[in-house]
């Protein structure tokens, strides 16, 4: 119908520039740029259209095979190319949204709904892998049916192990080292060396966190191998190998409070992960100055708790980026890619740990950290100087280029040049370390960025305001106002240059 009007509009322009008695120049041009214009509206509106029907199709398609053994490759499973079946033929339907369809490093993600048979509904992200990687950035994915093909399937795997895009796939994973040595062992606990040449996450696996891998991710919860199938144990390394993020999110699951997404299943070489859907944090770089100050007292919180918590597993974040996090719809912090964490485990004295806590050299221009001898390291500021660096401050690029400079904590307009000061200073000695404190300072100070950051994370709870739109923790709020929860008897150091 559009169409139709455009047209229509295009001759009866023409037709009335023909009948006037003495058209200028300067009329003829204003017509043809008119028609020209008009006729671009026509190609672009039909353009869009085209390619909406299309993709509207193509995602109603896969609604319809999602959950199929033939459309995810569940079939492949027999060959060592699964991520597992526990979504496969599922009594329940799924309603995707064609609208937020994002594509990243090797995966695309798409957002929906799924009901289960009782009418339970669960928001759900469908993560296939993605033949033409994008790099480190998102991109736009052009769907077809192709896309979903077992050819491209069998491409994917032999270009993440093989780095190309054809290979003897079959071959290749039953020649593969750790396969092979996996599958030999028909008893005993899973071996340590297997993860840690597998899954960057798992670099510093150690035997207690062999056997959660095991627990957590097996069908069986035991840490035994001999209750696992030839199959179930393939599909572990394969998973470690392919998905290290589901790994992680599947050892340290939300409802334990993880601040992480859940993981819901997956079928053949398709995972569904739970969650809605994430706003950017470049997003919440341009937000107002009391929502990026909760978001910084979240980020305090989270490397606080990934450096010490109760289960001494610390989890490190240098490797972590802007667009590995997020906020949820109720305002929380999320990290939505935890294939750039790496788990050390703080309990076990088998790893050979150094006496001495590692503080992190500070470095202008980048991060220099011996990323050899992170394993054996159980104490260290490296979680508390890469939040204060990287996301408090520091500069952030976007995919367009765009420089966003000063992290969350740029420009603090409502709040007064004490309060400023005393922030940024504290930030200083977060991201530089010793290099920040007076020389006077005594040398025996220990985890002076740690101090910082309690430090930093308190004078920021003391302007959090307790509002609806922060969902997470209203209106729970309303009864903490007076309470300042978190870390107590922290260490002091006088703070001179702020009249103490």
């Amino acid at each position: 119908m559009f169409v139709k009007k455009i047209v229509l509009l295009f001759k009866n322009s023409i037709k009335w520039r023909i009948n006037t008695s003495q058209p200028t120049f300067k009329s003829l041009v204003w017509t043809a740029i008119k028609a020209v214009f008009c006729f671009l509206c026509g190609v672009i509106f039909i353009t869009v259209v085209l390619v909406r029907d299309n993709n509207e199709k193509i995602i109603r398609d896969i609604e319809k095979m999602v959950l199929l053994k033939e459309f995810s490759g569940a079939d492949e499973c027999k060959t060592f190319q699964c991520f597992g079946k526990s979504f496969c033929n599922l009594e329940a339907t799924i309603q995707l949204n064609s609208s937020k369809v994002v594509a990243g490093k090797d995966v695309f993600t798409i957002w929906g709904n799924l009901t289960s048979r009782y009418r339970v509904v669960k928001k759900v992200k469908v993560n296939l892998p993605l033949l033409h990687s994008c790099g480190d950035q998102e991109c736009t994915v052009k769907l077809s049916q192709n896309t979903f093909s077992s050819a491209n399937y069998r491409s994917w795997i032999c270009r993440k192990f093989m780095k190309k895009d054809d290979c003897n796939h079959f071959k290749m994973l039953r020649e593969w080292p750790a396969m092979k040595s996996l599958l030999s062992k028909t008893a005993g606990r899973l071996p340590v060396d297997i993860l840690r040449g597998t899954s960057p996450p798992l670099q510093c696996a150690t035997q207690r966190m062999a056997d959660r891998v095991l627990r957590r991710l097996g069908t069986k919860g035991s840490i035994n191998l001999k209750d696992y199938t030839y199959g179930e144990k393939a599909e572990l390394l394969f998973t470690s190998k392919l998905s290290p993020s589901t790994v992680i999110q599947t050892m340290f699951p939300p409802r334990e409070g993880w601040p992480l997404e859940a993981v819901y299943g997956s079928c053949g070489l398709v995972t569904f992960h739970g969650g809605g859907y994430v706003t950017s944090l470049y997003d919440v770089y341009h937000a107002p100055w009391k929502v990026r100050l909760d978001v910084a007292v979240q980020f305090l919180n989270i490397a606080h708790y990934f450096t010490e918590n109760e289960l001494n597993y610390m989890i490190l974040l240098h490797r972590m980026r802007p667009e590995d996090i997020g906020l949820s719809e109720s305002g929380r912090l999320r990290i939505q890619n935890t294939d750039n964490l790496v788990v050390v485990d703080q309990a076990d004295e088998s790893t050979g740990f150094f006496s001495e806590p590692y503080e992190v050299p500070f470095h202008r221009h980048k991060l220099k950290l011996n990323e050899d001898n992170i394993c054996r390291y159980n104490v260290t500021d490296i979680n508390y100087y890469s939040v204060c660096r990287h996301f408090l401050g520091g500069s952030w690029k976007y995919s367009s280029g765009e420089i966003l400079k000063g992290g969350l904590l740029h420009n603090p307009v409502e709040e007064q040049s004490h309060f400023s000061n005393e922030m940024y200073v504290l930030l200083d000695i977060c991201i530089r370390g010793r290099l920040a404190l007076p020389k006077d300072t005594p040398p025996s100070t220990k985890g002076i960025r740690s101090i910082a950051a309690a430090k930093l994370r308190k004078l920021l709870m003391k302007k959090r305001t307790c509002q609806p739109q922060f969902r997470y923790r209203y209106p729970e709020c309303q009864y903490e106002q007076k309470l300042l929860y978190g870390v107590y008897n922290l260490p002091d150091f006088e703070l001179k240059w702020l009249g103490g």
